[in-house]
């Protein structure tokens, strides 16, 4: 089966391009959704209560994008975690005789997985359209630009991606890019499955 990460930095747009692919008939995995269902989990929130005093989003979020040993240890609380699932939902698509399956990770080069992956996907934006983005959803700028310098850059991950979808024109032409690489992807490497 061709498992086929999907990535970039926060606020680039992966999940509109995740949603393409879900409309083009690709299975999909979304990783935020998987982590959502780990946070109803009682372990979580003991592990949540005995580290960060809470189990609200937006307070840990504050504590580990201003304390950096808190993010790496709630990374290492829910990578192998998410890691463990994603895979998991892999084998049960490839039961089902699917040929590909598209998973949204965000962290998919900080956490240094993309060997774990046929290919990768990252999806790329302008650092002003990313801030403007989070802004969107209620984040000062300062908070913004601290979500954004806390992942790899975009080049790093650019330079590493087997294919880039530009999502800094419009939904139409982000759309048409995710179409050509679903039809690259269906074409050259599913044949060989």
């Amino acid at each position: 089966m061709l498992a086929i990460a999907l990535s970039g930095n926060i606020a680039t747009g992966k999940t509109t391009v995740l949603g393409f692919f879900k409309k083009f008939g690709v299975p999909t995995l979304d990783s935020d959704k998987i982590v959502a269902e780990l946070y109803e989990k009682s372990e979580t929130k003991i592990f949540l209560h005995a580290n960060f005093s809470t189990t609200s989003k937006k307070e840990i979020a504050k504590q580990v994008f201003s304390d950096s040993k808190k993010r790496v240890l709630l990374e290492s609380f829910f990578h192998p975690l998410v890691f463990s699932k994603i895979f998991s939902k892999i084998k049960k698509l490839e039961k089902k005789s699917k040929k590909i399956v598209i998973v949204e990770v965000p962290l998919l080069f900080e956490t240094s997985s993309e060997k774990k992956f046929s290919k990768t996907i990252v999806v790329k934006a302008t650092q002003a359209q990313q801030a403007f983005r989070l802004q969107k959803q209620g984040f000062s700028s300062a908070e913004a630009l601290e979500r954004i310098k806390a992942q790899k850059s975009l080049e790093y991950k650019i330079k590493k991606a087997d294919f880039v979808i530009d999502n800094t024109g419009s939904f139409e032409a982000t759309k048409k890019q995710a179409k050509k690489i679903f039809e690259k992807i269906k074409n050259c490497y599913a044949k060989k499955l």
